[in-house]
């Protein structure tokens, strides 16, 4: 008897791939296991304004609100701490944050000209012995409630711009939904790519963190979404607020979640899939695959091998084992460096507290935890 089939109390008990890859068939989850985890060490192609940039490995590191910044939106110590580990990570592609165009936004990063130099201090010594490419993610998280979404196009042109003069290599657009209708949150979204399009250089990578709720990209939106010059699309769904099982499967109780993490990360898959093929000539990032603890080379190798994506991400699993990428592309799986899909970082975001793995970075993050579990 497998361990999934004597385990009840949470959803994951596989220990290795044959298990995952054989309750995946039984349950007809489109969830592809490989061994061979050499698609991950592929060089992955991006494309750029003025040609195409070529990548040393298949792995990213996902763009995380860890909410460590200091005051005035500038990287504070823990910031810069947490952006080298993920340099010297192995990753070839580090979303390095989340960095709101809204000033002093609740701990929140921010760029613009009069901190541009905090920035630039730290990614001059991210460079320092590695060779990744480095983005900052832009959202509106924080936006007023008064504020007129319409202005949304120059603010985080602005952003944009100050993010490519402090040495980021591309930016990342990500724009929540808020109470638009499809249809205008297309225009919006469409209008915010193109304006930041407009001021990035020949050579910069413009990404776009696509929040799917599975069914309204179709062929048209996402050729328009190409045409402004989008390299790379990483797909994601719901949100931590509102949906994190779904766009975070987990490792908890099953009465805790609405969905089974099984079924969520098929859904991601599957998602990035699709968009896969409406864009073919844009790189697409999968994400989810943490969930898969010291299991997740061998899926996200199947889910390249099989075109499911071009490139496969991480946010949690970067928290926890500082050297992630290079342990699975040689295929080191040690479970006592993994990222154990806890929820417990997730808790953290919620709790709006400085967000860090607290099992495998306790000095830093177990005390931050036990305040917040201690206010309840």
């Amino acid at each position: 008897m497998y361990a999934y089939e004597k385990k009840t109390k949470y959803s994951y008990a596989f220990r290795t791939p044959e298990e995952l890859s054989y309750i995946c068939r039984r349950n007809a989850l489109n969830i592809p296991v490989s061994k061979d985890v050499s698609p991950l060490s592929r060089k992955v192609t991006v494309r750029t304004g003025n040609g195409r940039l070529t990548l040393k490995n298949a792995i990213a590191v996902h763009p995380m609100d860890c909410l460590d910044a200091l005051p005035n939106g500038s990287p504070s110590s823990l910031t810069k701490r947490r952006w080298l580990r993920f340099s010297a990570s192995g990753a070839s592609m580090i979303y390095c944050g989340v960095a709101s165009v809204f000033p002093r936004s609740g701990g929140r990063l921010c760029i613009s000209n009069y901190n541009i130099q905090e920035y630039k201090t730290i990614i001059n010594e991210m460079r320092a012995g590695y060779s990744p490419v480095f983005i900052l993610q832009l959202s509106a998280d924080g936006m007023p409630s008064e504020a007129d979404r319409s202005l949304l196009p120059s603010l985080f042109a602005r952003s944009a711009e100050a993010a490519f003069e402090a040495g980021f290599d591309g930016v990342d657009v990500r724009l929540p939904r808020s109470g638009e209708s499809q249809p205008e949150y297309k225009v919006l979204l469409y209008e915010i790519l193109s304006a930041v399009s407009a001021v990035s250089p020949k050579c910069g990578i413009l990404s776009l963190r696509y929040i799917s709720d599975f069914s309204d990209a179709g062929p048209d939106f996402i050729s328009a979404l190409s045409g402004v010059g989008l390299s790379v699309i990483s797909v994601t769904a719901g949100s931590q607020e509102e949906e994190p099982d779904v766009c975070m499967p987990a490792n908890i109780p099953q009465s805790s979640i609405s969905v089974s993490p099984l079924t969520a990360a098929e859904k991601l898959l599957s998602e990035a899939q699709r968009i896969k093929t409406l864009a073919p000539d844009v790189c697409v990032i999968a994400s989810g695959l943490s969930y898969f603890k010291e299991l997740a080379p061998f899926v996200a190798s199947g889910a390249i091998e099989s075109g499911m994506c071009d490139m496969v991400g991480f946010g949690r699993m970067a928290l926890a084992n500082g050297s992630f990428a290079d342990d699975f592309i040689s295929c080191r799986t040690d479970a006592k460096k993994s990222c154990v899909a806890c929820g417990k970082c997730t808790k953290l975001y919620l709790s709006g507290e400085t967000v860090g793995c607290p099992i495998r970075d306790q000095s830093i993050y177990l005390p931050i935890l036990r305040k917040v579990t201690d206010k309840k």
